[in-house]
């Protein structure tokens, strides 16, 4: 059943045309014993101008928890009236619901430098919003539920980016209620590459959640039960990806799921062959699985690459040269561009240590466990989620 209404933004503005309607007819009628409907206007505008700026800064909060501040180009000062907005919507109880959920969603994303201290707080309003989002779900157009859903999904990935794992959960009922309301909408539907993607390394992280070390760090664990349900997803919505990246994103997920799920080999004939393509961020992720199983297959049996007529150095040289490209030619890729260097520089000197850890023992111990102890160093630091996969892989050469 379709769920297509008008957006919260268009009903307040049917409200403000309805109250200039009311007021020209008082006025025309020539009725000045009548209050000429200027307070009822006057609140139709601020209310529609209120959620407009509530949304908007929302939208730059999420966007912020997810790019380096210096690639941004401004600040939150830089939105005018917004303290004023913040301070009225707090004081009076009579908004619309969306001005509500967005009011909330601004005090959730806004995530001060004593985060640490504040993320009780954060956790009260997670569920506050989500309270609202229950008790208004009939008021809301499914692109407004679409939005905060995905508001409350980037919270969830910058929570889980920071280690707190408890939000695993969440982030997938989101993403999901998120495909919901699109499969509601008819037959039609499309969902995006990046929230099918998502979804699949979500899936994919409760098998990581069923195995933890000491630290309470997530390790690679044999669910068959999870690794099923991300192939069944992958399955599913496999049809209701766009057209021109379907068959692409299909397979980077597949491999994925196998690449996870320890079955190497499969994971290499799902992506072996696949081309570049447009999206520019997709193209990275499938440079570094591909590295990723090459070492594994590598580790497994040291003649591998050798018959598939592939050198590993010019592999590594592929992601790099793919790098500097595309720094100067897709600033798009400026709030990843971390992700993908950093992963590159651990490779390349974990690849190192693989290939020479042998000869360091010639020279003694101390040589060999004074290069781990740097290489595990530059690990521990790292704060991407490919982390875990790296330590793991340093533990495995001995």
């Amino acid at each position: 059943m379709s769920r297509k209404k008008a957006s919260c933004g268009e009903e307040l503005l049917q409200k403000i045309s309805a109250a200039k309607a009311k007021r020209i007819e008082i006025q025309r009628q020539g009725q000045r014993d009548r209050e000429p409907n200027l307070m009822q206007l006057s609140h139709a505008l601020d209310e529609y101008y209120i959620l407009e700026k509530l949304r908007t800064y929302c939208s730059y909060l999420s966007y912020r928890l997810m790019v380096n501040d210096a690639l941004i180009g401004y600040e939150k000062q830089d939105f005018r009236l917004l303290p004023y907005i913040l301070e009225i919507v707090h004081q009076e109880t009579n908004w619309h619901p969306a001005v509500k959920i967005f009011y909330q969603l601004s005090q959730l994303l806004d995530i001060p430098s004593t985060e640490q201290q504040s993320f009780a707080g954060k956790q009260t309003t997670f569920t506050s919003i989500e309270k609202l989002l229950d008790q208004y779900y009939s008021v809301l157009s499914s692109d407004d539920l679409t939005e905060i859903h995905s508001h409350l999904t980037n919270y969830s990935t910058y929570q889980l980016n920071n280690g707190r794992y408890e939000f695993l959960s969440k982030n997938i009922m989101h993403n999901q209620r998120v495909i919901t309301l699109q499969e509601q909408e008819g037959e039609a539907f499309e969902i995006s590459a990046g929230v099918y993607t998502n979804l699949v390394r979500l899936i994919l992280k409760t098998a990581q959640g069923n195995n933890t070390d000491p630290d309470g760090r997530p390790i690679v664990g044999q669910d068959t039960e999870v690794f099923n349900r991300a192939h069944q997803f992958a399955d599913r919505y496999q049809d209701k990806l766009p057209g021109a990246v379907r068959e692409k994103y299909y397979a980077y997920g597949k491999a994925l799921i196998y690449f996870r799920s320890g079955n190497y080999e499969a994971a290499f004939q799902w992506i072996k062959d696949l081309d570049r393509i447009r999206e520019l961020f997709i193209n990275f992720d499938i440079k570094v699985l591909r590295l990723q199983l090459l070492l594994e297959m590598d580790i497994i049996d040291d003649r591998r690459l050798e018959r598939e007529g592939m050198i590993m150095e010019d592999e590594i040289e592929s992601l790099r040269s793919m790098l500097k490209y595309d720094k100067y030619n897709s600033p798009k890729l400026a709030y990843q561009s971390e992700y993908f260097q950093e992963f590159l520089n651990l490779f390349r000197k974990l690849y190192h240590f693989y290939n020479k850890h042998a000869w360091m023992f010639r020279f003694g111990d101390a040589v060999y466990h004074h290069q781990r102890k740097v290489l595990l160093a530059e690990m521990l630091a790292c704060r991407y989620p490919y982390q875990q996969w790296f330590l793991a892989k340093l533990e495995a050469i001995k």
